[in-house]
């Protein structure tokens, strides 16, 4: 993450870059960042590079990845939950530039700058830190930049060159009025992460309420609470059956009576199946205030038993 300098420190970095580049290439070679009318106003012929940042778009894979911050209160090291939650929403952005060459075309030297460009572009294509620190450093306007945090911590910025054909060119030269085109290349460089200068506090969870819900199944019926004596026994009375048939669910001569707590809660579980696709028929059993309410067990308890 960096500050709102991160943008000009990447093209102050590559302005360094190209210098070294075009003074290599061109003898007596300079690097502007102007807009391409002024670069080219007048001095066409003069050995130059020119960068000009024509587009910035966001970043799709870090445009959800906001950045939490939790730093330790340092009076209470030992009690997390006085810790200092930060959350920092930030734009991820990548920088789309316009590289412009110009000079004397008798001596090839807008050619030259281009091959002398793509070499030290391709050299660092992943910006380097040295390179960035550098740019801070002699520039005074950006002496409050982070952008080396970033690179050092975070995430790298990477130049990847743009592939233009005749007229997409066409289009982003269209823009300026009247300027003659020169010999040019399109970089991207990503990504460039811009951090909100007011950090939103994030609560911290000190006492969490924790609540665990018990799985009852599907409700079925209810039968009388007379019936708690039955169910107590652990056996399938007659009338216990005869109160399931009354609501067209039939126990067979197999199933029988667990008690998971007396008085308030049984599984009732009956081995006959019609088919053999069909599974073991659980009832849970749980005691109401006037009524004992029937469920039909819940998936948990029908593969592991009923719990109480």
């Amino acid at each position: 993450m960096s500050n709102h300098l991160a943008i000009a420190t990447v093209t102050a970095t590559l302005q360094d870059l190209l210098q070294e580049a075009a003074s290599g290439a061109v003898s007596g070679a300079t690097v502007t960042t102007q807009r391409p009318e002024a670069a080219s106003n007048g001095a066409q012929n003069d050995p130059k590079i020119n960068i000009y940042l024509y587009q910035v778009m966001l970043n799709a894979a870090w445009r959800n990845s906001d950045i939490v911050v939790r730093q330790a209160d340092p009076t209470a090291l030992q009690n997390r939950g006085k810790d200092k939650v930060e959350y920092r929403p930030l734009v991820p952005l990548n920088l789309h530039y316009l590289i412009s060459f110009y000079g004397a075309e008798s001596e090839l030297q807008p050619q030259r700058l281009l091959g002398g460009a793509v070499g030290a572009m391709q050299l660092n294509a992943r910006l380097p830190l040295p390179r960035v620190q550098a740019a801070i450093n002699s520039r005074g306007y950006l002496a409050t930049s982070d952008l080396d945090h970033q690179l050092e911590r975070i995430e790298h910025v990477q130049l990847t060159p743009i592939k233009l054909d005749l007229e997409e060119m066409s289009k982003i030269w269209s823009v300026f009025f009247q300027v003659p085109y020169a010999l040019s290349i399109a970089y991207e460089a990503a990504v460039v992460l811009i951090e909100s200068n007011v950090p939103r506090l994030v609560p911290v969870v000190t006492d969490p309420d924790v609540a665990v819900k018990q799985l009852k199944g599907v409700y079925l019926f209810s039968i009388p609470l007379a019936l708690q004596s039955d169910l107590d026994q652990g056996s399938v009375t007659t009338r216990l059956r005869q109160a399931f048939a009354d609501h067209t669910f039939a126990l067979s001569a197999q199933a029988t009576v667990t008690v998971i707590a007396p008085g308030t809660l049984w599984q009732i579980e009956d081995p006959v199946r019609k088919t053999v696709f069909e599974p073991v028929q659980r009832y849970r059993v749980e005691r109401d205030t006037e009524m004992l309410d029937i469920y039909a067990a819940s998936a948990e308890q029908q593969n592991g038993g009923a719990r109480g």
